[in-house]
């Protein structure tokens, strides 16, 4: 794209220096005017066949507005709303972000050059359920979605923010392309506001024209914290609700009775669990507790049960050779409802001699991962009853056995505590692998210096995942192009990645998810070939 730019723009620069110097000379005399007027006839003709050529040929619509319009400076562009306004509505120009380019012409069948550092902008509308405009809501882009493309990539840079103005309107930045491959078609909106429910969408669509975002009120919802006895009301807690309402602590509110409300819960099922500390009663904590908001319903009563914190003791399986070196070990405590997750992880180490202790838990089941050098967790299945639960009602007979034996079949994961006070986990370890990338370039030349990061993936109750902590998984190719990381877990997929500054996957490498099997205690070993970055 800059190519065909660049050579428009010069040929209209030469063609305006030619005119200029003919009109220059026809001033000197009308005699050498009278002489010269047919050459310019001449001229000018050419030029208009030249420049109608040209206009039949270049999409110049976008250059002619910008430059009636004055928009080809930056300074020039629409402010773009960002927060640390002192009152709703206040619109900032966000000089930290990167400038949001002009279209640009393209020539048919001619490609459009991936700039990964430009910005375009979205122009979003807040408004309530009666089209009333919202000022003060905030807009936030952190994520991006190519065109028939299921999966999810972060946005580079900085997260795209704005703030609504008075009329409800912001315009809200976002990387114009996802990668050097393609370009952003839809993008992952939140938009929140302390009087609404918060807004999620990590697929909306990206359109030249304004969007409309819709906030609603949802209904009435009252919390009741005890402690000992239910006539015990505990007034100060700390509240969490399920990942998918969006509900911060702030959206509750005290009521002089001793309860808390909101309006911000939207319809649906939900996870809420509270915690509590003081001198009166200590550290207390709720189990994870369900509730449903039904349409239609106005008001909907919680009532949660603060209790004392336990202690989970355990220790690694016989087979891990004592000492034990740089134990770790993760238990997250979690629920989940069709639509609804919550969950919340505790760390300790693990001793020379295997055993471990967890205190200060709530109450709660959940799974646990254990790591130290050279070993890891081995990843256990499920019981039909833990599954079958899983699947909805509705599904019965035939089709219901299938879904469940499917699942069976492949629902592996890490190992399940049933009870956050259990004394005496046992916890199963396999030997951990190498997994070795040699690099090279198109020609088989050994890349060094090449960093080989992999994910090595921890699945939550089937629900989520999170790449194993305590290491960053990544290593550089040596002067050979191989590159090792140990310590992985067995993995069926585990996926892996390139990066280089001056290298890049070839396209076919690029448009598929890198993976390699592995074993315990075991090296696997790939190859891949990459081709040199032509800017």
């Amino acid at each position: 794209m800059a190519i065909p730019r660049r050579g428009f723009l010069q040929g209209n620069g030469s063609s305006r220096f030619a005119m200029g110097a003919h009109a220059h000379q026809g001033e000197a005399t009308t005699r050498q005017r009278n002489r010269w007027l047919p050459g310019l006839l001449v001229v000018a003709a050419l030029l208009f066949v030249v420049l109608s050529w040209i206009a039949s040929s270049w999409d110049v619509a976008p250059l002619v507005g910008a430059a009636r319009a004055g928009t080809g400076r930056v300074a020039d562009a629409a402010p773009v709303l960002v927060p640390g306004a002192t009152e709703p509505g206040r619109e900032l120009v966000a000089a930290e972000q990167a400038p949001v380019a002009e279209p640009v012409p393209v020539h048919p069948g001619i490609a459009e050059v991936a700039d990964l550092d430009v910005r375009d902008q979205l122009l979003v509308r807040v408004v309530d359920v009666h089209q009333v405009p919202i000022p003060g809501a905030r807009l936030k882009i952190d994520g991006l979605r190519k065109a028939n493309d299921g999966s999810a990539y972060g946005m580079r840079g900085e997260p795209g923010v704005a703030i609504t103005d008075a009329e409800g309107n912001a315009r809200i930045a976002y990387t114009r392309w996802v990668d050097i491959d393609a370009k952003a078609a839809e993008v992952d909106l939140a938009v929140d506001h302390p009087e609404f429910i918060a807004f999620r969408d990590s697929s909306f669509a990206i359109a030249a024209e304004p969007r409309t975002v819709v906030l609603q009120q949802g209904p009435m919802v009252r919390l009741t914290a005890w402690c000992r006895t239910p006539t015990l009301l505990v007034r100060d807690v700390t509240i969490r609700v399920d990942w998918n309402s969006r509900v911060p602590d702030s959206a509750w509110r005290r009521a002089p009775d001793g309860t808390f409300t909101t309006t911000r819960v939207p319809i649906g099922n939900h996870l809420v669990a509270v915690h509590h500390e003081s001198a009166e009663l200590g550290k207390v904590r709720s189990r994870i507790v369900a509730f449903e908001i039904a349409p239609g319903q106005q008001l909907t009563d919680v009532f949660v049960e603060l209790r004392p914190l336990v202690t989970l003791r355990g220790r690694l399986a016989p087979e891990v050779p004592r000492p034990i070196v740089d134990g770790r070990i993760v238990l997250n405590l979690h629920a989940r409802l069709e639509g609804a997750a919550l969950a919340f992880e505790h760390e300790a180490r693990i001793a020379a001699d295997g055993t471990f202790v967890m205190p200060d838990l709530p109450e709660g089941s959940g799974q646990l991962i254990a790591w130290c050098q050279g070993w890891a967790s081995r990843e256990v299945g499920r019981s039909a009853a833990e599954v079958d639960r899983e699947i909805p009602a509705s599904i019965s007979g035939e089709a219901r056995q299938s879904l469940l034996e499917g699942r069976l079949s492949i629902d592996r994961g890490p190992p399940i505590i049933a009870d956050s006070a259990m004394q005496d986990v046992v916890v199963a370890m396999d030997r951990t692998g190498v997994l070795e990338v040699h690099v090279t370039d198109l020609a088989g030349v050994p890349l060094p210096g090449v960093m080989v990061g992999a994910s090595p993936n921890v699945t939550w109750c089937r629900h989520w995942s999170d790449v194993l902590p305590w290491s960053k998984w990544e290593a550089a190719t040596d002067g050979l192009g191989i590159a090792r990381i140990h310590g992985l877990p067995a993995d069926p997929e585990l996926a892996f990645g390139i990066e280089s500054a001056t290298y890049q996957l070839r396209l076919e490498d690029r448009e598929r998810r890198l993976c390699a099997t592995m074993v315990s205690g075991e090296t696997t070993r790939t190859a891949i070939q990459l081709e040199r970055i032509v800017r």
